[in-house]
């Protein structure tokens, strides 16, 4: 165990790097977004770690704990928007409306999926006719967080 404590001691930044991949890690597995703020604090933690003024463990995680409270506040709006399937790119209907999609698979019915973009989004056929995978689309709107209206070109 003294090893280990030697370790983070003789190497901060390292330490708080790992404390930032683990927090990532978690929140990638809960999808939640709100952790990524604090990894990140972690990483400016470890390379504030390097000066002099925070050598002491203790300032690291006072430093921390004010970094992730920091970023957790002033990341706050943008985390609301991807939370809500919003993204700068392609958030609103009005910046959707005549955008092409691609759709991914056929569509069952009324409903498939579509690329936007860089983006998958849920899709719902406006009018007749099958969609096949590769079929190109117009979004017409948007229904709610990621789903989108499409008809045929």
């Amino acid at each position: 165990m003294d090893s280990v404590l030697n370790l983070m001691i003789d190497h901060p930044l390292l330490t708080w790097l790992a404390v930032g991949f683990v927090i990532m890690a978690l929140d990638l597995l809960l999808g939640s977004a709100w952790l990524f703020w604090p990894a990140c604090a972690a990483g400016l933690t470890g390379v504030a770690a390097l000066s002099d003024e925070f050598q002491d463990p203790q300032r690291q995680v006072v430093l921390f704990v004010i970094l992730a409270g920091v970023t957790t506040l002033a990341g706050r709006p943008y985390a609301k928007k991807w939370l809500r399937g919003e993204s700068p790119n392609t958030g609103s209907a009005q910046v959707l409306a005549g955008r092409k999609a691609k759709a991914i698979s056929d569509f069952q019915g009324a409903q498939g999926f579509v690329h936007v973009g860089t983006e998958e989004w849920q899709a719902v056929l406006e009018g007749e006719g099958p969609v096949y995978a590769g079929d190109m689309l117009t979004i017409t709107g948007r229904i709610e967080k990621k789903t989108v209206l499409v008809r045929k070109l």
